[in-house]
């Protein structure tokens, strides 16, 4: 073992298997370990956290609660993926039951920004399935070469708004006007 110490104590050994590992005083939130790849490629902690992964796996960040990320001096909290896989931006609050899986929040105005090419465009998928037409079975999507935004249900555009503010209704060809009344 290769041992390195300060103030008459072992504070880093590295073993004969290449594990690294930093001693720290019983009770205290220190800590680091670097194994030999088959195990924790490093942790830090009593709590948990580690970065994992092989060359044969997958590499991954893990906490073994929330896993937070934090900027600023104070390290404010900006982001949180919770032990239930929920992503939560300025906020520790998941949302309703329904739709929890990703909540933003702030204090005041909020918004969420889909930036996509000037030819190209931005859109909501809604899946039940992980190929075929199932995989945008309903959308909504701006088109910025036309600047339309198009609403669909059963993978077929439903309804659309163009850039000089008629609407289409099963497509295209059925524009209506501002003021018009359907019957």
């Amino acid at each position: 073992n290769l041992e390195l110490g300060c103030a008459g104590a072992t504070a880093i050994t590295i073993d004969s298997s290449g594990n690294i590992k930093q001693s720290v005083a019983s009770g205290t939130n220190k800590g680091f370990t670097v194994n030999n790849g088959t195990n924790d490629l490093f942790a830090f902690g009593t709590g948990g956290f580690a970065v994992n992964g092989g060359p044969a796996t997958d590499g991954g960040i893990r906490a073994y609660n929330n896993l937070v990320f934090g900027t600023g001096s104070s390290s404010t909290e900006r982001m949180r993926i919770d032990n239930s896989g929920r992503l939560m931006l300025g906020t520790t609050t998941p949302g309703v039951g329904d739709a929890d899986e990703f909540t933003v929040a702030g204090s005041g105005n909020i918004g969420i920004t889909i930036r996509s090419g000037t030819t190209s465009s931005g859109n909501i998928f809604f899946s039940d399935a992980t190929s075929g037409t199932a995989e945008y079975d309903g959308y909504i999507q701006y088109r910025h070469n036309d600047r339309a935004l198009r609403f669909a249900t059963q993978a077929t555009e439903r309804f659309r708004i163009t850039s000089t503010g008629a609407w289409a209704i099963e497509g295209a060809s059925n524009y209506g006007t501002s003021g018009q009344v359907l019957t």
